[in-house]
């Protein structure tokens, strides 16, 4: 893979994604982990959405490029596979997903 994965990484559609230029497709335990990381990342943004203080546009670039960092982070076998080892992942490293969504608000908020 390339050293700028993290970088090049784009959703094609819900099973695919592409990496440096490669078109792959996504293992069940992927998709699964993504819906359910797409929905937290949500939950931390929703304040700020509902205060009005994120455009539409900057509610997904944050939404998409945080859920693009974890997962690029995370080798194949890292990835967790069932509900309550997803949970107990995001609760596990609930700090870190809240220091990284409040910079990516900060980032691309209005100011």
């Amino acid at each position: 893979m390339c050293a700028f994965v993290q970088d090049n990484i784009k959703m094609m559609s819900a099973c695919f994604v592409q990496i440096c230029g490669y078109l792959l497709k996504e293992s069940k335990q992927t998709r699964n982990f993504r819906a359910v990381l797409v929905e937290y990342v949500k939950d931390l943004v929703q304040p700020t959405w509902g205060d009005r203080l994120l455009s539409k546009d900057a509610h997904k670039i944050i939404v998409e490029k945080a859920v693009n960092k974890v997962l690029s982070l995370r080798q194949q076998h890292q990835i967790p596979r069932m509900g309550k080892s997803i949970k107990s992942y995001l609760y596990a490293s609930r700090a870190k997903l809240e220091k990284l969504v409040a910079g990516y608000i900060k980032k691309y908020g209005k100011s």
